[in-house]
Order: C-alpha cells, then sequence, then structure tokens
C-alpha cells in the first residue's frame, strides 16, 4: 500500500507524464495523473479524466480520492494574450488546489511546474542561462 498520493496535472503533457511516472515507478507512492483526456498511450500511473476548468468536475472527481498528500500542477492552456492566460491558468491551478485540499486530509507539498516564460522567454531575448534567482518579467504571469 503507498504511504503518499501524490496527482499530477497535466498527465498527458511531456513533463507531467514524465512526473507521474516517476512517482509510481517509486516504492511508497501512489500517482494519479489529471487531464481533460486518458493518454494515447500506456502510462505507469492512474488516469482520472478532469476539467481543470470547471470547478465542479474537479470537486467531484478530485473530492473522490482518498488519501491525496501531494499535487504537482503541470497543466498549461495557451491563449492569444497574457491576460487571458493568466485568467485560464490561474483558474485551473485554483479549481485543482480547492478540490485536492477540501479531499485532503493534509497537504504535505505542492510544486508548481514552470518555465521560461516567467523569465520573459515570450517577449524576446532574456539572460541565459536563467536561474532561480533571477527576477520574473513584470505581470501579469500565469505562473503566479
Amino acid at each position: 500500500m503507498a504511504d503518499k498520493t501524490v496527482l499530477v496535472t497535466g498527465a498527458r503533457g511531456q513533463i507531467g507524464r514524465y512526473v507521474a511516472q516517476q512517482f509510481a515507478r517509486t516504492p511508497g507512492w501512489r500517482a494519479i495523473g489529471l487531464s481533460r483526456s486518458a493518454p494515447e498511450f500506456g502510462v505507469d500511473f492512474e488516469h482520472l479524466s478532469v476539467d481543470l476548468l470547471d470547478p465542479k468536475d474537479c470537486q467531484e472527481k478530485i473530492g473522490a480520492i482518498s488519501g491525496i498528500t501531494h499535487l504537482v500542477h503541470a497543466a498549461f492552456q495557451p491563449r492569444a494574450n497574457d491576460a487571458d492566460a493568466v485568467a485560464v491558468n490561474v483558474a485551473m491551478l485554483a479549481n485543482f488546489v480547492e478540490a485536492a485540499e477540501a479531499a485532503s486530509e493534509g497537504i504535505e507539498h505542492v510544486t508548481l511546474m514552470t518555465g521560461a516564460r516567467a523569465y520573459g522567454s515570450h517577449l524576446g531575448a532574456f539572460k541565459t542561462p536563467s536561474e532561480e534567482t533571477d527576477p520574473t518579467h513584470f505581470p501579469p504571469n500565469f505562473y503566479f
């Protein structure tokens, strides 16, 4: 039996799928990958189809999972402009975390996967390599 349960969003994407598979292969972990539709190929983790933009769907489906201890958010939906991207991606993160918190007796850790856009890669030239201590670009920024 697993000691820890991790929910990983973006399970159809490269990062989310890899993270969920690594947890699933680690003794003591139950890994559940979340995405709107099931992966089109074999995976080592459980999968749950859920629409992170639908709070009710999140509450119903994530709420049925017991023993949630860890969250990894690797989902992302692009939009035509930054304001729309911020609104959509913040909503997905909030719906995910709120549903998991309501279902859990205590979340131990939350990981938010980000990328080079936090440093402004989509705005033009930026310092490379980027480092964690580098400043992020001026808002809006859908990562936080």
